[in-house]
């Protein structure tokens, strides 16, 4: 998404437009995402089940619990890979003039 400001200043007489384009992220924080609060309530599940179920020990809760966040952790880089922090660039300058 890009945003185009163009302002006019006078300088020395002289009418100049200059044009600012700002870009954002694509990815969002986490905190805001469906997948930290999915990956944070399986690790509880998880280690929960480990403790209170026959069925799964508690060493292999924690192995189990360890992948979801370690998957959790690598999504999220594969995600910001393509996003950069919000920049603003001055059409002016980058032309040159």
């Amino acid at each position: 998404m890009t945003n185009t400001d163009i302002t006019s200043e006078t300088l020395n007489g002289e009418a100049r437009a200059n044009a600012v384009w700002v870009t954002a992220t694509e990815t969002r924080r986490s905190t805001t995402t469906s997948e930290l609060w999915l990956a944070v309530a399986s690790f509880a599940a998880i280690v929960i089940a480990g403790y209170f179920s026959d069925a799964l020990s508690v060493d292999r809760a924690w192995l189990f619990a360890t992948i979801v966040m370690a998957a959790y952790i690598v999504s999220r880089g594969l995600a910001k890979v393509g996003s950069s922090d919000p920049m603003t660039i001055d059409a002016t300058r980058a032309k040159g003039a």
